[in-house]
């Protein structure tokens, strides 16, 4: 083999052998190693350029070759890479990790499967210091033999972005909110880089935790990432194959748990019912907050109607001015701070039955009598009611405790009031004197 204008090299060689097709490396100075086990040795003649001896030896071990090494993914404390090999079944792979302005420095050991050529082989490097950039990364491969080969490649440096380079917005139904300020959701997050030049990168970002195997997305500065549940949402820079080191917004504040069942109790008197009860919020979880009770609503007809109408922090509610004997529906709603509601079951309850009666002799005389007024309960105005009678049905004045006195032919009435005055039971009866 001769070159024109010059010695042949082992690089022309190597150039030779690459127009061909042939697989090819150099091993030292003058030796070529052809598909990892031909070995040939060649010299040439300083004058002439010329080729003067070129042996083939014999066939020797093969020689291992890392063929590649492809960044998978990175993250900001691991770097994963796929490394391809040939000739170096159950042989060993070392790698290393380069720091910026540092030495490589050996992070493992693995070994290759037995069988399979090419073998790919997938490692993680963890651990890596979150504060430190790393430039390169070299695996060499050992082969059973003895021989060994090795392959580096640089790590492209893309900004790494911190806490100061993004600002994240929250907005719910286009509505800003506060980072933290509770909400039913769903919560769409968007995010601005400042002070870093992103020419010739995209902002990529991930809701699933890079540690756990982040599903990079193109974001999208327009649309922002929405969130249902509480989650973290991962930006980065990236070139479209590896990526800087991410930041983190956190959000926390979405609570789509009700608060927690519960049972009231129910209290009956003539004309009120009184309906008690208290519960607390759903403890928080990976994916809800838990905003607090905010406030109670009170039901007596099976939650057709809720009163007060606002709610209220008082957890016992009267309903009062109702009929005796009647029968309700009592339910209780509790509400926490953004609006997730619990409704307790019906508990049906009737008012107390109120009965009055007028008792008078019952062997008339010619006298004058008193008729007297008996109710059950008993002892209404000790609590709190009024006893009126009226001999037309019209004129009321309170019961006198001695009983009304009849002294010609009539009639004499009877109720019962509340406080509100209103009528809640009434009697009536004649009387007819044989004077």
């Amino acid at each position: 083999m001769k070159k024109e204008g010059g010695t042949v090299t082992l690089d022309d060689i190597l150039e030779e052998l690459e127009k061909q097709g042939v697989e090819a490396e150099k091993d030292g100075n003058n030796t070529v190693i052809i598909g990892g086990s031909h070995i040939f040795d060649f010299d040439t003649n300083p004058s002439t350029g010329e080729v003067e001896w070129e042996n083939q030896g014999t066939t020797t071990s093969p020689k291992p070759k890392v063929v590649s090494i492809e960044v998978l993914e990175r993250t900001n404390t691991t770097i994963k890479v796929k490394v391809t090999t040939i000739r170096n079944a159950g042989g060993t792979l070392i790698y290393s990790i380069k720091e910026e302005d540092g030495d490589y420095q050996e992070v493992t050991r693995t070994t290759q499967a037995t069988t399979g050529d090419p073998i790919e082989e997938e490692y993680t490097f963890t651990n890596l210091a979150d504060d430190k950039s790393y430039t390169e990364i070299k695996v060499e491969a050992l082969a059973e033999n003895g021989l060994t080969a090795s392959k580096e490649i640089d790590l492209v440096k893309i900004p790494a972005l911190t806490n100061k380079d993004v600002i994240f917005a929250y907005t719910v139904n286009g509505k800003s909110i506060k980072e933290g300020e509770y909400t039913q959701g769903p919560v769409t997050v968007k995010a601005s880089i400042k002070n870093v030049d992103t020419t010739g990168y995209i902002l990529q970002y991930s809701q699933v935790d890079p540690k756990m195997g982040a599903n990079w997305k193109e974001y999208n500065k327009d649309n922002g990432v929405e969130f249902t549940n509480n989650g973290n949402l991962y930006v980065r820079l990236s070139d479209g194959r590896q990526g800087g080191k991410y930041v983190t917004a956190m959000v926390k504040s979405i609570d789509i748990l009700p608060p927690k069942q519960f049972t009231p109790t129910v209290t009956a008197e003539i004309d009120r019912i009184t309906i008690s009860g208290s519960t607390t919020d759903q403890e928080a979880t990976a994916t809800s907050a838990s905003s607090g009770i905010a406030k109670y609503q009170f039901s007596k007809d099976g939650g057709a109607n809720w009163v007060p109408a606002d709610g209220t922090t008082n957890t016992s509610y009267p309903f009062d001015n109702l009929k005796p004997d009647n029968s309700f529906k009592l339910q209780m709603k509790a509400v926490d701070k953004v609006g997730n509601e619990t409704i307790t079951d019906v508990i049906e309850q009737k008012t107390t039955k109120l009965e009055i009666a007028l008792q008078s002799p019952s062997n008339w005389t010619n006298q004058n009598v008193t008729v007297t007024v008996t109710t059950k309960p008993e002892n209404l105005i000790e609590k709190g009611y009024t006893i009126e009678y009226s001999k037309d049905g019209n004129k009321w004045d309170p019961y006198p405790t001695a009983g009304v006195l009849m002294e010609a032919n009539g009639a004499v009435h009877a109720r019962v009031i509340n406080e509100k005055g209103t009528e809640l039971r009434k009697c009536n009866k004649k009387y007819k004197y044989n004077r």
